[in-house]
């Protein structure tokens, strides 16, 4: 992916890991694969202290030069980083941001007085809430839509950055056709079927997620039709 884009863009790489260990190893090698920076969920599966979840970001963001992006998404990993957690782990010089897929507004607001007066961007995970979040002072977001509607995502944002309201709610009511189709199965398994079908060549998810279904195709393919892409 890093040669695919060559510079064009920056890419996040994915590193957290229940281990920390883990997650300095690929945090590291991600760094020297020319990663721009590295995006670490929170160690999931096992319980762990609010200290011990503090202790593994620092130890990550030593092992590399690169930013580090906190990654919140409880849903996934049992555990929701607290805003005091953010707040102290945020003092690292190169922790850079976090992002909040909790889908809680009010958890991405307390996030978002935990970075200031830091150099640290607050950013939305949950594309449903990407209005709400900026009407909360979030920096950006991070939307698993936008691999298929970029142009709706990000004329979304332009939209919220101009206060166009009109448009902005417009380009906010467009995100849900997708999101109605990825909730008929786990994201990667929806996502990446449609953009095969719409001839991007991702291939399918890995194992154990499963490949679609036909009846999920047929909603897959009046999605694409909805947003004028055209497909198989």
């Amino acid at each position: 992916m890093i040669e695919r884009v060559a510079g064009r863009v920056p890419v996040y790489v994915g590193t957290g890991s229940c281990s920390t260990r883990e997650a300095v190893e690929m945090s590291k090698r991600a760094e020297d694969a020319g990663a721009s920076a590295v995006s670490v969920i929170n160690p999931y599966f096992m319980k762990v202290s609010d200290a011990e979840i503090e202790g593994y970001y620092e130890a990550v963001a030593e092992s590399v030069k690169i930013p580090v992006l906190m990654y919140n998404i409880p849903k996934s990993t049992g555990t929701n980083l607290s805003p005091e957690v953010v707040a102290r782990v945020a003092e690292i010089d190169n922790v850079k941001g976090v992002k909040d897929s909790s889908g809680n507004m009010d958890n991405l607001a307390a996030y978002v007085e935990a970075a200031e007066g830091k150099d640290v961007d607050v950013l939305v995970g949950s594309d449903g809430k990407i209005s709400a979040a900026h009407a909360l002072g979030a920096s950006g977001a991070i939307a698993g839509t936008a691999n298929l509607i970029t142009n709706v995502v990000v004329s979304l944002w332009r939209a919220l950055e101009e206060g166009d309201a009109e448009a902005a709610a417009s380009y906010q009511a467009d995100v849900e056709p997708i999101r109605d189709v990825l909730h008929m199965g786990s994201t990667p398994q929806t996502l990446k079927r449609a953009l095969e079908l719409a001839g991007v060549p991702v291939g399918p998810a890995r194992r154990p997620v499963a490949e679609t279904t036909p009846g999920v195709d047929e909603k897959v393919r009046a999605m694409l039709d909805h947003y004028g892409i055209a497909h198989e």
